[in-house]
C-alpha cells in the first residue's frame, strides 16, 4: 500500500512523476445523478464484480478511477477529462488502484470507439409507469445490461452513435464526452450489440419539448391587394376559397366561425408576408364583416396563431428531412462499418471536409505516421535527431522550419550513456529542456516482436501520457534483438508491430535507422521498409566534416528538401583522470533559413542570380549541372527543382542567356 506521500508518485514503475499528470479544469461538468447521494458511488464497491465487464470494453484504454462523487480520476486521484485520452488508462491499471484505495472505477465514451450508453435512472418517488417504462427500454435493447451504483438504475451497453448527449424523463443517452461509473453487476448478461436503429428511435423520442415559436418577421408587401386576390380566386383550391370567403363555410365541413376564420387567415397568409395586409384582404371577406372579427383584441392574436403554424410546419418539415437524412446516413455508416471495419468511403463533399495535412515540423515531418532518420555510421545523425527532437519539445523552428510542440519519448534501446551526453550538450550550448515534455526512456529488453512486450510499451506510453507525441525508436534494429534486417518476413513484420503501436497511442513515430552498403539505395534491409514510411530523411557527411541531411521520401511533402549543417563540439567536464568528457550538437551552416515554399519566386531568383555572378567572378564557367553540384556546400540551400526553376525564370527574364566555350555552353549574366 502507498502512503499518503507516495500515492502521488505514481508510474509504471509504481512511481508517478508529478510533471506527468494533466491537471484538466472540470468545468460545470457533473458526474452525480439526480436521485442518487455523492457517497453512493464506492458505498457498495465489489470489485470482483468488475471482472464480468465484457472483454471488449476492458480492452480499451478509456478507464479512470471513480471518485465519491462520481468524477473520473487519474491513478494518482487528481482529476481526469472526458475529453482529454492522456487522462485515461487501461483497465488493469485502474483496477489495481481501485483495488488499493476502495475506489470504483468507470468508462470514458469517446468518439474513437464504437460504444453509447443508455443510462436509466429509478428514483423512491418514481411511478409505476416509468418503472414500466424503463423495463420495457432494457427488453427491447437486449444488449449487456448492469446495474447502476445505486443499485436502481440500470447501465445499457451497445454499439451505436448519438450526435450528442440527450436526457429527459430519467433517461440518459451517450456517446461520448462522458464518465460512466460501472458496477459490472449484471442484469442481462448478454454481449454488447449493434443496437443502430432502436437508438436512433429512442434519441427521435427524447427530442427537447417544443418551446415557443418564434414569429417570422413582419416583411414589406410583395404583390397589391388586387394581384393576391387574383391569385387566391384563381387557385386549384378556388371553390374552398369561395365558400370561406362567402362565409359559407359550412358546406365544407367547418361547424363555426372561428375555425372558419382561421382557415381563410391561413390560405391568404400562404400569398403575404405582410401582417397588415393579411388584416386588410381579411376584412374584405364576409367574414371579416362580423362584429367579433373588428374586435380589437381578435384578428391580431388569430393572425399571431396563423404566422406560429407556418413556422411550425416548416420546422417540422425541415427536422423530418433532416431526422430522415440522419437514420439513414447512420444506417449506411453502420452497415459499412459491420462489413469492414478498417475501410471507409468518403464522398468528394465528405473528402472536403477532411483537415488539410498537419505537420510537426512543416512541409517534412507529418503529426501523424512513420518516419525515419537514417544514414551511415558517423554521419552525426544520433546529433540530428536528439536536435530535432530538443526542438520539436520547445515548438521552436528547426532549420528555419515551423515546428508545432510535442511531448517527446526518445526510446533508447542502446547507447543510454550516448544519448545522456548529447542531452547535457544540447542543454550546456542552447537552453534547457522541459522536465514534463522531454523523456528519455530506457528499454534495453524490449522485444517489439514480442506480443506482450508491444503490448508492455503501449501501456507504459499510456500511462506516461505520451500518446498523439513523437516517439523515437533508437534504433529499430535493436528494438528487436537477433532480427535479420534483410529478411522480408523479420523486418516486415517489425514494421507491421510498430504500426500497430502508432495507430493504438496515435503521434508520430520516428525510426532512427542505418543506410545500406550501397549508400545510394537507401535504407538497411528489406527494401519494403522505403515503402511503409511517410517520411525518409537521409543523413550525410562529406569529406571535409560538414553534413547534411535531405528528405529522400515524402508521402504527402516534396522529396528533396534539405539544409547543411555541421558538428560542433562541447565540452562537458573532466573525468578522474583529467580527460575532457564531450560531445556535440547541431549547428545550421551559417544559419540560414532554407527557402521553401513560403518564400516568394522573387527572392530565390535573386539569390541565384548572385550565386552565377559569383562564379563568373572566380573564372568558372557555371552550367545548371554544375551548380546542382554545389547545393549542398551553399550557405541557403535549394532543392533541386527549385534551382531548375530558378534558371528557367531568369532566362524567359532575359536576366540569363547561355554562352559556349570549348568546353560547351555555359550560363551567363546579361548585361
Amino acid at each position: 500500500m502507498l502512503n499518503n506521500n507516495d500515492e502521488t508518485n505514481y508510474k509504471q514503475d509504481n512511481t508517478w512523476d508529478p510533471t506527468k499528470a494533466v491537471q484538466v479544469e472540470i468545468g460545470s461538468q457533473q458526474y452525480n445523478r439526480d436521485g442518487e447521494s455523492e457517497s453512493a458511488a464506492t458505498a457498495s464497491v465489489q470489485h470482483e464484480q468488475f471482472l464480468k465487464i465484457p472483454q471488449e470494453l476492458r480492452n480499451r484504454a478509456q478507464w479512470c478511477l471513480a471518485g465519491n462523487d462520481k468524477r473520473p480520476l487519474q491513478l494518482n486521484k487528481t482529476n481526469a477529462s472526458t475529453i482529454d485520452p492522456r487522462t485515461w488508462f487501461t483497465f488493469d491499471a485502474v483496477y489495481a488502484k481501485a483495488l488499493e484505495y476502495g475506489l470504483g472505477m468507470g468508462y470514458v465514451l469517446s468518439k474513437l470507439d464504437p460504444f453509447t450508453c443508455i443510462d436509466l435512472d429509478i428514483k423512491t418517488d418514481s411511478s409505476d409507469e416509468h418503472k414500466n417504462r424503463v423495463q420495457k427500454i432494457v427488453n427491447e435493447f437486449a444488449s449487456f445490461t448492469e446495474r447502476s451504483v445505486s443499485g436502481n438504475g440500470f447501465h445499457i451497453w451497445l454499439k451505436g452513435n448519438v450526435e450528442k448527449g440527450r436526457k429527459k424523463d430519467g433517461v440518459e443517452v451517450y456517446s461520448s464526452e462522458r464518465f460512466i461509473v460501472c458496477t459490472g453487476n449484471i442484469e442481462k448478461n448478454l454481449p454488447i450489440e449493434d443496437r443502430q436503429p432502436l437508438l436512433a428511435t429512442l434519441y427521435y423520442q427524447m427530442s427537447p419539448d417544443e418551446e415557443e415559436i418564434e414569429l417570422p418577421p413582419d416583411l414589406p408587401e410583395i404583390e397589391c391587394d388586387q394581384k393576391i386576390l387574383e391569385r387566391l380566386f384563381s387557385s386549384e383550391n378556388k371553390e374552398r376559397v369561395e365558400s370561406l370567403w362567402n362565409a359559407t363555410w359550412e358546406k365544407i365541413g367547418h361547424t363555426d366561425h372561428s375555425k372558419a376564420d382561421m382557415a381563410l387567415l391561413q390560405t391568404i397568409a400562404f400569398y403575404t408576408p405582410n401582417n397588415e395586409q393579411l388584416k386588410r384582404l381579411f376584412l374584405q371577406s364576409k367574414l371579416g364583416q362580423r362584429a367579433k372579427a373588428k374586435r380589437p383584441d381578435y384578428l391580431p392574436r388569430t393572425i399571431k396563431k396563423v404566422r406560429q403554424n407556418q413556422s411550425r410546419d416548416a420546422r417540422a418539415s425541415e427536422e423530418c428531412i433532416l431526422h430522415g437524412s440522419r437514420i439513414a446516413e447512420v444506417l449506411l455508416k453502420n452497415w459499412r462499418a459491420k462489413r469492414n471495419s478498417r475501410i471507409k468511403f468518403y464522398s468528394p463533399q465528405e473528402l472536403a471536409k477532411l483537415p488539410l495535412m498537419s505537420w510537426v515540423v512543416k512541409g517534412v515531418l507529418p503529426e501523424s505516421g512513420l518516419a525515419s532518420v537514417y544514414g551511415a555510421p558517423s554521419a552525426g545523425k544520433s546529433f540530428l535527431v536528439l536536435d530535432l527532437l530538443a526542438h520539436l519539445s520547445a515548438g521552436d523552428y528547426w532549420f528555419g522550419r515551423k515546428t508545432t510542440k510535442r511531448n517527446i519519448a526518445y526510446v533508447a534501446f542502446e547507447g543510454m550513456e550516448g544519448i545522456n551526453q548529447r542531452v547535457r550538450a544540447f542543454q550546456k550550448q542552447f537552453k534547457p529542456l522541459e522536465n514534463d515534455k522531454f523523456n528519455v526512456v530506457r528499454a534495453p529488453t524490449i522485444n517489439l516482436l514480442e506480443d506482450n512486450d508491444r503490448k508492455e510499451f503501449v501501456a507504459a506510453m499510456k500511462e506516461s501520457l505520451l500518446t498523439n507525441s513523437v516517439i523515437c525508436l533508437d534504433t529499430l534494429a535493436a528494438s528487436a534483438p537477433g532480427m535479420d534486417e534483410n529478411s522480408s518476413e523479420g523486418m516486415g513484420k517489425l514494421i507491421g508491430e510498430v504500426t500497430k503501436i502508432q495507430q493504438e497511442v496515435g503521434g508520430l513515430i520516428i525510426l532512427v535507422h542505418h543506410s545500406g552498403k550501397d549508400d545510394k539505395r537507401g535504407l538497411r534491409g528489406w527494401s519494403g521498409l522505403q515503402g511503409a514510411l511517410d517520411c525518409a530523411i537521409k543523413v550525410t557527411k562529406n569529406a571535409d566534416g560538414r553534413c547534411y541531411w535531405e528528405v529522400t521520401k515524402s508521402k504527402d511533402g516534396k522529396d528533396g528538401i534539405g539544409r547543411s549543417f555541421q558538428l560542433t563540439t562541447v565540452l562537458l567536464e573532466h573525468d578522474e583522470d583529467g580527460e575532457p568528457v564531450t560531445s556535440c550538437v547541431v549547428s545550421p551552416i551559417n544559419n540560414a533559413e532554407q527557402f521553401d515554399d513560403a518564400f516568394s519566386n522573387d527572392k530565390i531568383d535573386e539569390f541565384v542570380l548572385k550565386w552565377i555572378e559569383k562564379e563568373l567572378s572566380n573564372g568558372n564557367y557555371p552550367t545548371g549541372r554544375s551548380l546542382e553540384s554545389q547545393r549542398r556546400d551553399m550557405e541557403i540551400t535549394l532543392t533541386q527543382q527549385q534551382l531548375r526553376d530558378a534558371i528557367s525564370r531568369l532566362e524567359a527574364q532575359q536576366k540569363l542567356l547561355r554562352l559556349r566555350n570549348k568546353k560547351g555552353q555555359y550560363l551567363a549574366i546579361r548585361r
